[in-house]
């Protein structure tokens, strides 16, 4: 039989379960104790008044609201677990906790290779474009590109049209241009094309066999 206290007629003071889990930073199921209602009730009344909840847990408590962010940027580029940990000195507890409590679905387990963010960080400082170390190091541009942030790299800001159409007169090959700017191909081109540069699309790779 469900407890008197947890009927769904019983009315709720907002203001007190506001004050608990906001001032007082009582947990869900201590503001749940405290007013005399289920812990999901309070849950979905927190939820109707618009007020972040936080965290489930101490591990989530611990971490500033920044290093948070970070975690959930990296989860949700498909940053390997292994190399959040590894970047943001974290535990893989937290990783999954802070995914969780934003609603990310769980990772597959296993089968992930880890990658190295030092050899990364390396090629990034020689000047290499985040496309061609995810070629070197069998990954994704973007997964490239998150660790290269991650690692406090920013992307660098593109030079003038101008300086990029000499360039390109010059070099012969979007992609010459974004290494020689440490960019992206795709960046690149798109910004000459934005700007009325006529730009040489390479031709689709034929596979082998293929009938023309």
């Amino acid at each position: 039989m469900r407890p008197v206290s947890d009927s769904p007629r019983k009315p709720i003071d907002r203001q007190l379960v506001r004050r608990l889990y906001v001032e007082d930073r009582l947990t869900v199921r201590q503001v749940a104790a405290k007013v005399g209602v289920s812990h999901a009730r309070v849950h979905r009344l927190l939820n109707r008044m618009g007020v972040q909840l936080r965290p489930r847990g101490t591990a989530g408590l611990q971490i500033s609201k920044e290093k948070r962010a970070a975690i959930l940027a990296a989860y949700r580029a498909d940053v390997p677990i292994e190399d959040i940990v590894e970047g943001l000195k974290v535990a893989s507890k937290t990783v999954n906790r802070v995914a969780e409590d934003a609603g990310e679905p769980p990772r597959p387990r296993g089968g992930r290779r880890v990658l190295d963010w030092g050899q990364i960080e390396g090629l990034h400082l020689k000047g290499w474009p985040a496309d061609a170390i995810a070629i070197l190091v069998d990954a994704s541009e973007s997964h490239i590109r998150a660790v290269l942030r991650e690692l406090g790299y920013g992307r660098p800001p593109l030079p003038d049209v101008e300086t990029l159409a000499a360039l390109y007169a010059e070099l012969g090959s979007v992609r010459k241009v974004a290494r020689e700017v440490r960019s992206s191909a795709k960046r690149v081109q798109e910004v000459l094309e934005a700007a009325g540069v006529p730009v040489l699309r390479r031709a689709p790779r034929v596979k082998a066999g293929a009938v023309a």
